[in-house]
């Protein structure tokens, strides 16, 4: 995900430009009379219209993110009514040939509140798809050796070895069945 999202913010959502003017534009429809236009401002209103341009080129996005990879996606395997009868290792989807197995994918796809909807479902396998293009992508960028990226993997590591541990050091402190039986006759 880490790497998906450096991928994004580098290569796709940087050809996003804000102009000043349309900086000051905002601040004035947005502030009060003796606000002060400040870098934290002129940052987060940068920040709110690149991403409100973003959501009205999403489709633009896509498609950038998508050229030079083939995508398909096997709508009649999505049919919420044969979720029950669908095997883990039927491919609903491909990229570049690589086959995207039900399995994969099924805990996303068969979310309760929506999981009768073909339309979100081929919004989520979409934004999955999406996402597995951009860390491909991330990755022939080189940005597996982006500072931010080896901060967030490093971070991750860490907390994913004092979980560990801490579960190992739990189970040591559970006691067997002998020790409940014993605590239960005293």
């Amino acid at each position: 995900a880490v790497l998906a999202s450096i991928y994004r913010d580098k290569i796709l959502y940087g050809d996003i430009q804000v102009s000043e003017e349309e900086i000051q534009e905002l601040f004035k429809k947005t502030s009060e009379e003796d606000d002060e236009l400040t870098d934290e401002h002129r940052m987060a209103i940068e920040a709110r219209l690149r991403k409100k341009k973003l959501s009205d080129s999403s489709g633009a996005i896509r498609q950038q993110l998508r050229e030079g990879v083939e995508v398909s996606i096997h709508v009649t395997e999505l049919d919420p009514e044969d979720d029950p009868v669908r095997d883990d290792a039927e491919v609903i989807a491909e990229i570049d040939g690589q086959p995207i197995l039900w399995g994969e994918v099924k805990t996303r796809l068969s979310h309760p509140v929506a999981a009768s909807s073909l339309d979100w479902r081929l919004e989520t396998l979409d934004d999955m798809l999406d996402r597995r293009i951009s860390i491909a992508k991330a990755r022939a960028e080189g940005l597996e050796q982006d500072p931010a990226y080896l901060r967030a993997f490093n971070e991750f590591k860490k907390v994913r070895l004092i979980n560990r541990h801490r579960g190992n050091l739990v189970r040591k402190f559970e006691p067997g069945d002998e020790k409940i039986r014993a605590y239960y006759q005293e």
